[in-house]
C-alpha cells in the first residue's frame, strides 16, 4: 500500500488521473493547512485500496515487480509520459514480404539407398 503523503506530493492533474484511471471518487472538499495540503478530498482508504499491487500491475499489463513504490512510480511516470501512436488512418499499409512459401527439394550428393 502506499503512503498517503506520497499521494499528496504528486501534481493535482496526476491524482486526479490516477483517480480516473482507479475510480476513485473524492468525498470531501480539499483541506489547506498554511499552504500545505492535508487532503485533497479522497480518503486515505479509498486510494490505498485502490492503489493496491494487484491493480497497479493489471493497469500496466507489461510490469512483473511486485515491490508498491516501483510499481506507483511507474504508474506516474506512465501517466506524466503518455505513449501516442498515431491515428489508424495515418499508419501506412504494410505489404508483406512473403507472399507464398515454396518449398524446394534439397539436391544431395548423397544416393539413396534400395531395400534388397
Amino acid at each position: 500500500m502506499i503512503l498517503y503523503s506520497k499521494w499528496l506530493d504528486l501534481p493535482i492533474n496526476i491524482r486526479h488521473e490516477i483517480a480516473r484511471i482507479f475510480s476513485i471518487s473524492k468525498k470531501n472538499p480539499t483541506h489547506v493547512q498554511d499552504n500545505v495540503v492535508v487532503s485533497d478530498g479522497y480518503t486515505v482508504k479509498d486510494v490505498e485500496s485502490a492503489l493496491s499491487v494487484a491493480n497497479i500491475q493489471d493497469y500496466l499489463q507489461d510490469y512483473v515487480f511486485d515491490d508498491i513504490n516501483i510499481l506507483f512510480d511507474t504508474l506516474v511516470y506512465r501517466i506524466e509520459n503518455p505513449i501516442v501512436l498515431p491515428p489508424k488512418e495515418e499508419i501506412p499499409d504494410i505489404e508483406p514480404i512473403v507472399t507464398k512459401l515454396e518449398v524446394k527439394p534439397i539436391k544431395t550428393n548423397v544416393k539413396k539407398q534400395t531395400k534388397k
